[in-house]
């Protein structure tokens, strides 16, 4: 993340993140394309399922603190940098399940 900070400036920053929200990418959409296999893996097995399995029902549950209205801007560039990725992350995955993906 530090090379990150050193490399990119906050416009960059602001279109991966305007990139992110439209095909999201990392490790939340891996999560997503796991659960994807084994939903597929259940529905599809010797014994199928009574009721059929979702991918969400594969994802990691992750809680989502409300988004705020102003700016959270920290002095710590490296608290900063955390911050968005601990947000990047959960929109990500919420807009996964919202889609259904």
């Amino acid at each position: 993340m530090g090379h990150l900070l050193k490399c990119i400036d906050a416009h960059e920053l602001t279109e991966w993140i305007a990139y992110d929200l439209i095909d999201p990418f990392g490790e939340a959409r891996a999560d997503y394309r796991s659960a994807i296999i084994a939903a597929q893996v259940v529905n599809h097995s010797f014994s199928p399922p009574q009721t059929r399995a979702l991918p969400s029902d594969f994802c990691p549950r992750f809680e989502r603190k409300p988004a705020d209205d102003e700016p959270i801007l920290l002095d710590d560039p490296q608290a900063q940098s955390d911050l968005i990725d601990e947000r990047l992350y959960a929109r990500a995955f919420a807009l996964a399940a919202a889609e259904g993906k």
